[in-house]
């Protein structure tokens, strides 16, 4: 019998069986008040040769429940396939069609003004995502499927946008750092939760009376985390001689000490650490300190406070040298105890060991599947390798009020605008020239790059670009220690070059920055400007993405943002003055019948 909210499912090899559990099941539910909605209820007979189309299942008589006389009620009987909870179980065409209706059946709300796409995401998110999610969780879909949904959702999504060429559906669903617009995917719900998996720089450090080490985490891939630095500076504090009968390890992790204990003893069920992140850690802890004939306790002691004892003291040590660690060339990777690993683990070259959390790294693996494919179109567009690798910033794309500007990136990076040189090649047009006069054809590089018509668009852009560029340059000012620490990390990193000043290092940011609306050979890599595009111009040849990673991330996420907005604002402009027709005189003249025209004489 299976069991959910208000649905049970009855399993039984024979029809004399599903009768005798029915009734055993009324009885039983009768008890404390419940009784069966017979108009929803279904028999599903499979593999049962000429199956009739009703059968009679017994209960109990409502109106007088203490009595033992048996109603029978008659059920529809289905027998292609089992549902329950609404689902088509192993039934995945059925099941297919009943998420297909949904998505056919949603409307967005009907309002005088077009909303935003960053509206049309939290509307799909919340009001049809929600409602899929569930059926999904518990009958997924052959992938072929699951991708033929999320067709469907972004079919709904361009017909409400009206613009007249079809997107890239895929470049909808990815991630923001893979230039995706971060929309709810049911291809990856199908097969993971949409959640980034990024490798991280993570260090920790174990402070005794008598040593201290400090190591990375690298070998642990995209899986480490704070847990894991923390678990392992009390295993190497374990795994120092000890200086006394009894020795307290001191950690700023609560949870940890609420997993463990004071006494440091292991899970009392075994599948209790079955879903515990780095478990295989914790293991190890416990087996270092239940083997040793020293006497190990754990004690919890807060972290980033002054120091009033020699607890706190020792942890300000401790976090100050894994602080430290984060800036040497090249810390010393702890090994990976995979002797204490489950007897299956995933692992990819990318990732690493995977203990707990797979769902991200199928979703990683997804993304990265779609978008090395030769028929993504915006990879070949976009070419992100050639540029800058810093992340687009999410607030245009995912929280603006108003975002036509990420209309018009989707479109633009999926090579669908509607120019006229894209409307000739479809036979839609008449002529591939530019509509402005210009001498050239009217292509999406023409339109933001090179077109006289928003030249003046470009030019007050562009000032603003390179005044606020050179305001953040401006606060971050070097001093002589800050330089001296800039050659010192030139010479122990990059022996081979030469030296780069950070006066050549502003000059070099503020050249890209005046020649991201033009065609510059030195600053763009293919010689043409794809600001329109939201791909930026790697920053090459400076110490600024060593020594000032936030300056940089800044810079590059002000360029990101006033190039979308530029290219939002000239394909505006450009679609007004095409749709602009002049107003037409509301006085017509007409002539008057002969025997009429006295009435003008007089």
């Amino acid at each position: 019998m299976c069991e959910a909210t208000d649905d049970s499912l009855l399993i039984t090899p024979s029809l004399s069986q599903l009768q005798s559990s029915c009734l055993s099941m009324e009885r039983f539910q009768l008890a404390y008040g419940w009784v069966t909605n017979w108009d929803k209820s279904c028999a599903f007979l499979l593999n049962v040769h000429a199956s009739p189309t009703s059968v009679d299942l017994p209960s109990v008589d409502v109106s007088s429940p203490t009595s033992h006389r048996i109603v029978y009620h008659s059920v529809p009987v289905v027998s292609s396939h089992i549902e329950f909870l609404r689902v088509s179980v192993n039934d995945h065409e059925t099941h297919f069609r009943r998420i297909c209706d949904i998505i056919d059946n949603f409307s967005f709300p009907n309002l005088p003004i077009r909303l935003s796409l960053t509206v049309l995401r939290r509307i799909i998110s919340q009001c049809l995502i929600s409602r899929i999610r569930p059926l999904l969780s518990l009958q997924p879909l052959p992938p072929r499927l699951a991708c033929e949904l999320d067709l469907r959702v972004a079919h709904k999504i361009h017909h409400y946008l009206g613009f007249p060429y079809h997107f890239n559906s895929q470049l909808l669903f990815l991630p923001i750092t893979n230039f995706g617009f971060d929309f709810p995917s049911l291809a990856f719900l199908n097969c993971s939760l949409p959640v980034p998996l990024q490798p991280r720089a993570i260090t920790f450090s174990s402070v005794s009376s008598s040593s201290t080490l400090t190591a990375s985490l690298d070998f642990f891939g995209c899986s480490a985390s704070i847990v894991h630095a923390e678990l392992y500076g009390l295993i190497a504090s374990a795994l120092a001689p000890p200086t006394a009968p009894t020795v307290t390890l001191l950690t700023d992790h609560s949870n940890i000490l609420h997993t463990l204990g004071s006494d440091i003893h292991g899970p009392s069920l075994p599948h209790s650490w079955s879903s515990l992140p780095a478990r295989h850690l914790y293991r190890w802890l416990v087996d270092l300190t239940s083997s040793s004939s020293t006497e190990y306790s754990l004690r919890f002691t807060r972290a980033h406070v002054p120091v009033t004892s020699t607890d706190t003291y020792a942890n300000n040590v401790a976090d100050r040298l894994a602080c430290k660690a984060q800036s040497f060339p090249r810390a010393l990777p702890a090994p990976v105890p995979t002797f204490m690993f489950d007897p299956f683990f995933l692992y990819t070259t990318h990732t690493g060991f995977i203990e707990s959390a797979s769902s991200p790294v199928i979703q990683q693996l997804y993304t990265r599947l779609i978008c090395s494919s030769s028929r993504f179109t915006p990879t070949t567009t976009l070419l992100p390798s050639l540029y800058d690798p810093h992340p687009p910033p999410a607030y245009r794309y995912t929280k603006a009020s108003s975002a036509f500007s990420a209309v018009v990136q989707l479109y633009a990076r999926s090579c669908q605008l509607d120019t006229a040189a894209t409307r000739f090649s479809r036979h839609d047009g008449s002529t591939p020239h530019c509509h402005f006069g210009c001498a050239s054809l009217e292509t999406a590089h023409h339109i933001f790059v090179s077109c006289h018509r928003f030249q003046r668009l470009r030019q007050e852009y562009s000032r603003h670009v390179l005044q606020q560029t050179d305001k953040f340059l401006s606060e971050a000012e070097t001093t002589r220690p800050f330089q001296e620490d800039c050659l010192h990390s030139a010479q122990s990193s990059w022996p081979t070059e030469p030296t780069c000043f950070v006066g050549d290092a502003k000059h070099h940011i503020l050249h890209a920055a005046a020649s991201l609306f033009v065609d510059d050979p030195s600053v763009w890599p293919q010689s043409l400007s794809h600001y329109y595009l939201g791909t930026m111009p790697a920053i090459r040849g400076s110490l600024c993405a060593r020594c000032f990673p936030l300056l940089l991330r800044n810079i590059v996420g002000l360029w990101h943002e006033q190039c979308i907005l530029l290219a939002g604002r000239i394909w505006g402009e450009y679609k007004r003055a095409r749709s602009y027709r002049p107003p037409q005189s509301s006085v017509t003249s007409f002539e008057l019948p002969h025997h009429l025209r006295y009435f003008l004489s007089s």
